[in-house]
């Protein structure tokens, strides 16, 4: 009864260890855990493949999709994405611009002959 849950993506309250989500990976009755794989804890990847918990640790379990819903979304061909990066010009000291005129309007004024 218990492999039923396996592959299933859950949702665990933790109480003060916080919140857990991942796809169960293991269930021992004997030891009473629940072992979780790609484990986020309160909505931050985890550094560690797997985490496994104390049942009595927790408080709440939603399952959040099936094994067979997770199965589902594999064999779906995913949609992909080209991402194309362009190089930035590099930018030209403000003296370059004053130089090839590039800046606008001269600030100097011949006529008067103020500089």
């Amino acid at each position: 009864m218990s492999e039923d849950w396996v592959g299933c993506r859950v949702s665990l309250d933790c109480g003060g260890l916080g919140f857990f989500q991942g796809v169960i990976c293991r269930i021992n009755l004997g030891e009473q855990t629940v072992t979780i794989e790609k484990p986020f804890q309160n909505g931050l990847a985890c550094k560690f493949p797997e985490i496994t918990l104390n049942a009595s640790d927790i408080q709440d379990l939603k399952i959040l999709k099936s094994r067979e819903e997770l199965r589902n979304e594999s064999n779906e061909p995913s949609g992909s994405s080209v991402v194309q990066l362009f190089k930035k010009k590099p930018k030209q000291p403000v003296a370059e611009h004053l130089k090839s005129g590039a800046g606008g309007s001269s600030t100097r004024d011949t006529k008067a002959g103020k500089v």
